[in-house]
């Protein structure tokens, strides 16, 4: 696993007045910009090589990296004329990926220290399917229904009537080159419409990857980046440990 895709080009709207001057990845915490936190994470699993979007104040990541690299490691900024959200956007890098090698993709406006070798072990348990998400029970937003195995059966936000589990998506997420020919590329759309397609061509094309360790925050609001602001994840965000793994 050597590339991480960093998802950078959201308009960071919640966090406003802030992201008016500044995209949301760039946001200090605890003396860095938020995206080092996540690209520290990746470089600890064994990333070496970082692709970025961008589309909002692109400018102001040239003057973050201005040598187009982090402690030694190269990032290749991809500029979006119009902002392509997450599946676009991964389409849109198509080109500069290794058609043989998975891809993380790792949105950069969340703090986490799962464990990716975790989440790397059990893409490959499963036989590497076309995608694997990083998950958990212990979040609000419980809108992946999967069944009992962890096959992702559908994206929604009603209550599961056919058995199986309700997760979160933790937006860090093992992607195989496979799955871009569901994505497109000319209209900005969802990588949720890429599940979806992939799924229609195969039940088993998509997996989640139910993490039960660790803490997550998503820095998505001011009160969320208030709280790690100073000090960064520490005891902040949510516990991943589920109830019935509870000692």
């Amino acid at each position: 696993m050597r590339t991480a895709f960093l998802p950078s080009a959201g308009l960071g709207k919640r966090l406003r007045p802030m992201t008016e001057r500044i995209p949301k990845p760039l946001l200090p915490i605890a003396g860095e910009p938020m995206i080092c936190h996540v690209m520290r994470h990746c470089a600890a699993s064994g990333v070496q090589r970082f692709i970025v979007n961008t589309s909002h104040l692109p400018d102001a990541f040239e003057v973050a990296f201005p040598d187009h690299e982090w402690e030694g490691l190269p990032i290749e900024f991809v500029y979006e004329p119009e902002r392509l959200e997450t599946g676009a956007g991964l389409k849109n890098i198509e080109h500069l990926l290794d058609p043989e090698e998975p891809l993380l993709v790792y949105n950069s406006d969340i703090l986490t220290d799962i464990s990716l070798a975790d989440l790397y072990r059990n893409h490959d348990e499963f036989n590497r399917p076309l995608v694997t998400l990083a998950s958990t029970r212990a979040g609000k937003e419980l809108h992946l229904c999967t069944d009992d195995d962890g096959r992702l059966l559908r994206v929604d936000r009603e209550p599961t009537q056919d058995g199986g589990k309700r997760l979160q998506f933790l937006g860090i997420a093992l992607i195989e080159p496979g799955f871009l020919q569901f994505l497109q590329k000319d209209t900005p759309e969802s990588i949720i419409h890429g599940w979806t397609r992939s799924l229609a061509a195969d039940p088993h094309s998509v997996r989640t990857c139910e993490i039960d360790m660790g803490r997550w925050q998503d820095i998505g609001t001011l009160a969320a980046y208030e709280s790690v602001r100073e000090t960064g994840l520490g005891s902040h965000g949510i516990s991943l440990k589920n109830p019935s793994t509870a000692s």
